[in-house]
């Protein structure tokens, strides 16, 4: 038997890791720069995920520090605070 190791792609799949939240409404304003978005999820819910990937963090920034700055820019983006957390997702289209 065959075994892989490492990454695999496949060009029909969609996979991410952000920390961030889910809305439901379509986004007017411009996202703020390092702000990550999706449009859709495997559930055809309309749901759209805002975040920045776990991979942006700063050498020289805590997670806190990174989680502040981006609970900060998603407030402004929304008009109110929001709950965050890690969002994952994969799945195929």
């Amino acid at each position: 038997m065959k075994m892989r190791k490492g990454f695999v792609s496949n060009s029909s799949s969609t996979s991410f890791c952000i920390y961030g939240t889910t809305v439901k409404d379509e986004l007017e304003a411009k996202l703020p720069e390092g702000l990550n978005y999706y449009y859709g999820d495997p559930n055809n819910e309309g749901a759209i995920y805002i975040g920045k990937y776990w991979s942006d963090i700063g050498d020289d920034e805590t997670g806190r520090q990174f989680k502040e700055s981006v609970e900060k820019a998603l407030e402004e983006l929304l008009g109110k605070k929001v709950e965050c957390g890690t969002i994952d997702e994969g799945y195929f289209g």
